[in-house]
């Protein structure tokens, strides 16, 4: 296909947690109003409409963002799952709307209809892996879980010297803690999620030890 210099489509598509029956797109933005079709990889061996395993709902021009396209269910194609089975890339790859009806038609058209946004002569895609599971909200839970807030912290641990005081303030999830000298005593703390640490506070004795 021949470039439209007026036209573009941007594509944001990260790897992901899906239990097979839908994946999300990031961000897309559009140039002007179509669709954003989702391919297996396939695609790589030149099976341009037999790849094609799910297409968003009509698009218009403009930005959008967590845009849920559901799979195996595409106008004109038959498949034999409802469902991914097993961990794979996709690629998705954004159409334009050709003939004005807000209906994407380049699988049952064969192509002739609604073909897709191009660069330098290529369709415009993007690649992102997708796992299987059984329950896409617990391991989204446990991303969040594990990468956690960096910030400023909470749950201040105070450690009290005889002959000074320690202050270390913990930060949630993955933040770390930071250590106070004051005199002789030294405090630590630490509340993390992400990299579990008990906190300590050490009381320094009279005779001023470190």
């Amino acid at each position: 296909m021949e470039d439209d210099e007026d036209s573009f489509a941007l594509l944001d598509f990260e790897n992901q947690y899906s239990e097979g029956e839908e994946i999300d797109i990031d961000e897309v933005t559009l140039s002007e109003g179509g669709f954003v079709a989702i391919h297996d990889a396939r695609l790589l061996e030149g099976k341009v409409t037999e790849s094609v395993i799910g297409v968003s709902e009509y698009l218009e021009a403009g930005e959008h963002e967590e845009v849920e396209v559901k799979l195996f269910d595409v106008e004109g194609a038959d498949f034999d799952d409802d469902r991914l089975h097993s961990d794979q890339p996709l690629i998705p790859m954004p159409h334009y709307d050709t003939n004005g009806n807000e209906t994407y038609d380049f699988v049952s058209s064969g192509g002739e209809e609604d073909g897709p946004f191009t660069e330098n002569g290529q369709p415009v895609v993007d690649l992102g892996f997708v796992l299987v599971v059984d329950d896409e909200d617990e391991h989204k839970d446990e991303d969040d879980k594990d990468n956690g807030d960096d910030g400023n912290g909470h749950d201040a641990c105070n450690g009290n010297g005889d002959d000074g005081n320690g202050n270390g303030n913990g930060h949630e999830n993955n933040g770390n803690g930071g250590n106070g000298n004051g005199g002789n005593g030294n405090g630590n703390g630490d509340d993390t999620t992400g990299n579990t640490t008990t906190t300590t506070t050490t009381t320094a004795d009279s005779g001023g030890s470190n």
